[in-house]
């Protein structure tokens, strides 16, 4: 239904153009000629008074049609100052228009893309796609297949029929070309000179197209007597859904999109349409390279593409139109598409149909095939991009994760791989990488226990956990097996990870936790099963940790306000005051204070308590660094350093590594003992089982509580612009190592003691961002391979104390950050005719890196 002011159109504009038939049509949208001469607007015949896009003529209206996308990378550092790169794909063709049918609310047309050509950036520049294996006689035929749409009155296309054998690729092409013919109708002038640009008011119309549902803005401005020029804008906040209906929301990425068309109101007709649109990720005023003052460099990825859509003129149909009575239904338009087509055709939605493929940001990161991805990782075995370009590969190379499957069931595999191998398999996709880790690695009781452990602790990171990975962990922390502490805490996580999807799921996970804490019969068990319903996080119950806070044994409290941390603050945050004022504990107190410090409650304590914090990069992905140092005063004296490393993508925080070594007493049967804990988070969970000792005076330990590489995390959002979509990538792998060491001395007299503790998590991230296209017969993009962030991170702390002489500590803190390299890439690849793809082609076109950077952050006596 029109717009009820649509047909109160302005009687002396269209009085005026009836009589004067003015035929002011911009030059380069002049008529053409094609395969015969095409009639120009100006000659066609007036509508109807009060109708607009009326399509008056039986003849076929002629459009000529273009697309261009370029991907974009950023990068940025200080000393060199902003560097941008792209690569372009350009889809051209004709849109030919047929008018079959029409009733008093709307004009159905048939439509046909007609000689369509694609091109795309070579080392050489822009060159056309003509390769006979890659186009054939197919790819035509199928762009050329008619279809057929239902345009209202006001421009709106409220209805879209397609042949069932149109791929998906084509029918997102032939929405994007008709996405350039709507341009929503409504204006009324409201002033005497109906030329004026602010005669006409601004409205705004809620719409979809080929890139999704959205409320665009529009303004209008009457040209001469004639023609009208709207203008239509619209903005990441414009938008009620995406085409990829994964994507919620576009908070940290940055749309702008602006058509202008040029609408002839004697002849009824679109005369021109130019849209330009611009996606940025990770551009924000907080977070953009505007505004970028980090140390190291900053990454961004997006895309800018251009549709432009013009009418030539018209030439003789085929289709004698058909005219409803009253308003067509389905049924009806159907039966006479069939009666044109002879045969049935499918109705469907204008939004494009974006397929989920959560592996897409790997496409221009991934080797050639499997062996040579391996050869990369024999060469660096510790080097994340090694990892990532493993991860690529098995995530988009056809018979890839396969191949790997076989070579490590006939122990093919240099055991040295394992760890990348693992790293590489938790970013895969695929269900069966999970098999893989489960079967080759985990229950492989050939493979050491550090190795199997790893592997376990890999299924931590897992978004998505099959079925069969809950029932392997499952059933080792059943059997009660060397690795049945490990899987407990890896089963909070997956507990936690189901949660969102799959709550009933989670829940009974959640429970066989909540058994374990019931059944144990000692601290140490308990300790262990809060720290895995910690993990699980809300998939438990709130109450059954709350009854933990009030335990005789202190550690058992600390692990009972730690496993909170998952919880919404407004649940936790009684708890945490409580405990925090209440508690013995200087132990069980700082955790309550870090977790109040979390929810932007920061309580003091009566002791040295220091926090730092340093950001490093920016863009899509930055760095951030957190350190606390705590001394408490007195005899029994508490000694906390405390260290983690996040990383922060698009509109998410990761906690990729934290790790936390305490020194404190603790009375046990009426007599005093020092203890040192210390234990490594990866993304939020408890991944290790803590060490815990009781050690002697006078005595140094020394040790690494973890070390490992993995993928972190591997995200991809696709947004359509025109008929490609733009898929942007971001991905991060990591090598963890935290040492530790322990230093105690007369721990059980009160007249003097001292006890000195520190921790070093190193973090080593590397990063990825791509842009990367699919268009029809080709794909490529831009990528940017980066050692982003090699981090170590000093935290030790020290004290004395005397009856005579008093407290005395010291607190330091050193921080280490290597940007090792960037690297920016070029690449495409292009589809054989019957299947598959053919080579890809890259290059690298820009290479840095960076010295490192070394801060002697703190470093206090007292």
């Amino acid at each position: 239904m029109a717009h009820p002011r649509l047909v109160r159109l302005l009687s002396l504009v269209l009085l005026t153009a009836l009589i004067v038939q003015l035929g002011l049509i911009p030059q380069s949208v002049a008529a053409q000629t094609k395969t015969k001469q095409a009639t120009p607007a100006s000659e066609l015949p007036a509508t109807p008074k009060g109708l607009n896009y009326y399509y008056p003529s039986d003849d076929i209206y002629q459009y000529s049609w273009s697309t261009l996308v370029e991907t974009v990378s950023t990068t940025q550092e200080q000393s060199s100052g902003v560097r941008n790169h792209s690569n372009s794909f350009n889809l051209q063709g004709s849109l030919w228009v047929e008018r079959y049918a029409s009733d008093g609310y709307s004009t159905y047309l048939q439509a046909q893309i007609v000689k369509p050509s694609i091109y795309n950036k070579t080392e050489a520049g822009l060159k056309q796609i003509t390769d006979p294996e890659v186009v054939g006689p197919a790819s035509d035929a199928e762009l050329a297949r008619p279809f057929y749409f239902q345009q209202d009155r006001d421009g709106v296309i409220s209805g879209l029929y397609f042949d069932g054998a149109d791929s998906e690729d084509v029918q997102n092409i032939k929405r994007a070309a008709l996405s350039q013919l709507q341009i929503y109708l409504y204006y009324e002038p409201e002033c005497a000179d109906p030329t004026q640009i602010d005669c006409v008011a601004a409205y705004s119309k809620s719409e979809s197209d080929v890139s999704g549902v959205y409320t665009a803005d529009y303004s209008s401005r009457m040209l001469d007597a004639q023609t009208v020029e709207i203008t239509k804008k619209r903005s990441e906040k414009s938008y009620k859904s995406f085409a990829d209906r994964s994507i919620a929301n576009a908070e940290a990425t940055k749309i702008e999109s602006t058509s202008v068309a040029i609408y002839d109101l004697r002849a009824g007709v679109l005369l021109k349409n130019t849209t330009t649109q611009r996606i940025r990720s990770g551009f924000n005023s907080t977070n953009g390279l505007n505004d970028y003052e980090g140390s190291g460099y900053a990454i961004e990825s997006g895309g800018d593409s251009t549709d432009a859509i013009s009418f030539e003129g018209t030439i003789p149909g085929e289709i004698v139109p058909h005219a409803f009575e009253g308003k067509a239904n389905t049924n009806a338009i159907s039966t006479l598409i069939r009666s044109i087509a002879g045969k049935e055709y499918k109705s469907v939605e204008i939004v494009a149909n974006v397929s989920s493929n959560k592996a897409d940001a790997d496409l221009g990161l991934a080797a050639a095939d499997l062996t040579t991805a391996l050869k990369e990782l024999a060469d660096a075995p510790s080097d994340p991009n090694a990892v990532s370009r493993l991860r690529a590969t098995l995530n988009t190379v056809d018979g890839a994760l396969s191949q790997l499957d076989q070579q490590l069931s006939k122990g093919r595999i240099n055991p040295a791989l394992y760890e990348g191998i693992i790293g590489a398999l938790t970013g895969v996709v695929d269900s069966q990488a999970q098999r893989l880790i489960i079967t080759h690695l985990v229950n492989n009781q050939s493979l050491n226990q550090t190795t199997r452990t790893q592997a376990l602790t890999a299924l931590t990171v897992i978004a998505e956990p099959s079925d069969a990975t809950i029932i392997a962990v499952s059933d080792l922390v059943q059997a009660n097996g060397s690795d049945a502490k490990q899987a407990l805490l890896v089963l909070g996580a997956i507990a936690n990870n189901l949660w969102a999807k799959q709550p009933e799921l989670a829940q009974k996970l959640s429970a066989m936790l909540e058994t374990k804490l019931a059944e144990a019969k000692t601290d140490i068990e308990r300790d262990l099963a809060l720290r895995a319903l910690g993990n699980a996080g809300p998939a438990t119950t709130l109450s059954i940790i709350s009854g933990y806070l009030e335990h005789s044994n202190e550690i058992v409290r600390t692990s009972a306000i730690d496993a909170l941390r998952k919880f919404p603050a407004a649940e936790t945050e009684a708890l945490l005051l409580k405990a925090y004022s209440s508690e013995t504990s200087a132990v069980a107190r700082h955790a309550a204070r870090e977790l109040l410090f979390a929810n932007s409650d920061a309580p003091r304590l009566n002791a040295f308590d220091w926090n730092w914090q340093k950001f490093v990069g920016g863009g899509d992905l930055k760095g951030e660094l957190k350190a606390r140092l705590y001394l408490s005063n007195g005899p029994d004296i508490t000694a906390l350093a405390h260290g983690e490393a996040k990383a922060h993508a698009w509109s998410w925080s990761y906690s990729l590594a934290e790790a936390k070594a305490t020194s404190y007493v603790q009375t046990e049967n009426g007599i005093k003992y020092r203890y040192f804990e210390a234990y490594v988070k990866v993304l939020g969970n408890n991944v290790f089982t803590p060490i815990k000792e009781r050690v002697a005076c006078g005595v140094q330990r020394t040790g690494n509580l973890y070390q490992t590489t993995m993928t972190f995390f591997s995200v991809t959002k696709t947004f359509m612009v025109g008929p490609i979509p733009i898929q942007l990538g971001l991905s991060a792998s990591g090598s963890i190592s935290i040492p530790w060491k322990i230093v105690a001395t007369a721990c059980d007299v009160p007249i003097s003691a001292s006890a000195n503790v520190s921790i070093t998590p190193t973090v080593w991230a590397s990063a990825s961002a791509t842009a990367a296209v699919t268009i029809f017969i080709a794909r490529g993009g831009i990528g940017i391979n980066a050692d982003f962030l090699k981090t170590s991170l000093e935290a030790k702390a020290s004290a004395t104390y005397h009856i005579t002489n008093g407290f005395h500590g010291n607190l330091g803190l050193n921080v280490s950050v290597q940007p090792l390299a960037v690297r920016i890439f070029l690449w495409y690849q292009l589809r054989k005719l019957f299947g598959g793809w053919k080579s890809r082609n890259e290059w690298t076109i820009w290479n840095w890196s960076a010295a490192t950077q070394t801060w002697p952050i703190w470093n206090t006596n007292f």
